[in-house]
């Protein structure tokens, strides 16, 4: 089978006194290990972060996707780092969990479709830094908790989000969206359009604070719509779906339009990646690592490669050199790079999981991870769906025993009897780091380990 992935020996974050590996360990720290800007001048950066809703790894032509037009991707990713093992969980809230507090589902997983008001997101930690915070796009984080002010509670200045209210309404034609609290249907517009313009206009708009935007798209996420401009006779999920990314990578292009504007007064990182794999009904061509090209079923929702490996570049033109990095990377990454290339301190507490990737993107020297982790249990214990796994460079070890090629084997469905050169030992031990988790046992929900 095709490879999906290219062997690497990395870097990890540290375990307990206990365990060890192979090779110094890499930590997030209390301070950032080397600020990009003095914290007494105004030139601290913004920050855009763009995360596309059901976009595995294989969609991205400059990926070696061959089903899909993704022009201004290609191009971002030539001008800037294009990261070739990121890894999410296999599905939007836990993800999207994981990726605004930089901590692993057993520590802040409430239910789907929630965030705990109380968790520490990145938005918050840039408040307290005397940023400018705003979200667009996709909500989803208070299902059975309504309130309007959510996202203000989780950091956010401003915010024009879908799927803030209970139900929620179209996210395409004739969008519902809430727009600093007050919930308006737009008619005779197309929602990621009106998102988009809103993305646009906060990266316009004249402010003495630098900004953060988060900016969650509703695309290419099903039911499968035509954009519009987008001849109406086109048929078929498959052919919608093309239709959709197509035009998800028109409006990643404005974005990264506005930030390279001329006359802006700040620099601008933005990073673009996947929150998960693609629908499952989606059939992707993908050239991968050999000539004669394989065909990827959308792995959402599935504890395999597919369903976790996601795309990922980072475009910052000042300070950023072209480059593709091998390094693993998992979402609770994001946190401390975003803080560090601002230069914001992470405090020690609650515990963050990630290890800032900051380093290897700006070409410095840097110990990079030597697995990633992920503890899957979006709905509680039901049937076939949650897990756990550690993945080094080239094996993924599952919760129960399965050790897996990634590279030869990127479904899982031919686990290997040996101990790939130690990596089952390796990883078991970060599993064995974790707190207990039982998932047979459906009656009850886990312990949740605030810490």
């Amino acid at each position: 089978m095709i490879a999906l992935l290219i062997g690497l020996s990395v870097q990890a974050p540290p375990l307990p006194p206990s365990v060890t590996l192979t090779g110094p360990a890499s930590a997030p720290t209390s301070t950032p290990s080397a600020p990009l800007v003095d914290s007494g001048t105004d030139e601290r950066p913004n920050i855009v972060l763009i995360l596309a809703d059901d976009l595995g790894f294989e969609c991205l032509a400059v990926n070696g996707g061959e089903s899909y037009e993704t022009p201004r991707l290609d191009r971002m990713a030539a001008e800037g780092v294009r990261f070739t093992r990121c890894h999410s969980t296999p599905l939007c809230t836990p993800s999207r969990v994981q990726l605004m507090t930089g901590r692993y589902s057993f520590r802040n997983y409430v239910r789907f479709g929630f965030l705990d008001p109380a968790e520490v997101t990145f938005a918050r930690r840039f408040q307290e830094a005397d940023y400018d915070t705003a979200i667009v796009g996709k909500w989803q984080l208070t299902y059975g908790d309504v309130d309007p002010q959510r996202p203000a509670q989780l950091g956010f200045d401003e915010w024009c989000l879908w799927n803030t209210d209970s139900p929620p309404g179209s996210r395409y034609a004739d969008p519902q969206l809430d727009s600093g609290g007050e919930i308006q249907v737009r008619p005779g517009t197309f929602g990621p359009d009106v998102l988009c313009d809103r993305a646009v206009a906060l990266l316009e708009e004249e402010r003495e604070a630098p900004l953060f935007l988060y900016y969650p798209m509703v695309l290419p996420h099903s039911p499968f719509v035509l954009p519009p401009g987008v001849d109406g006779t086109v048929e078929g999920a498959q052919a919608r779906f093309a239709a959709m990314v197509r035009h998800m990578d028109s409006l990643v292009g404005r974005v990264l339009d506005a930030a390279a504007s001329e006359g802006r007064r700040r620099e601008t990182l933005v990073i673009f990646v996947g929150d998960n794999g693609t629908d499952r009904r989606i059939t992707t061509r993908w050239e991968g690592a050999g000539s004669e090209g394989l065909d990827v079923v959308g792995g959402k929702s599935r504890m395999n490669t597919h369903g976790t490996h996601v795309p990922m570049i980072a475009w910052w033109p000042e300070r950023a050199a072209p480059a593709v990095c091998k390094d693993l990377v998992d979402f609770t990454d994001f946190l401390p790079t975003l803080c560090e290339a601002a230069g914001i301190a992470v405090p020690k507490t609650p515990k963050i999981d990630g290890v800032s990737f900051l380093p290897r993107l700006l070409g410095q020297p840097h110990e990079p991870r030597e697995w990633i982790f992920c503890h899957y249990d979006p709905r509680w214990n039901v049937p076939g769906r949650p897990g756990r796994f550690a993945q080094d460079g080239t094996y993924r070890l599952h919760h129960d025993g399965r050790l897996v090629d990634v590279e030869r084997d990127p479904l899982g469905t031919h686990p290997i009897d040996g101990d790939g050169d130690g990596s089952r030992q390796r990883l078991q031990a970060v599993l064995d780091s974790m707190p207990r988790w039982d998932p047979p046992d459906r009656a009850r929900r886990p312990v949740i380990t605030k810490d």
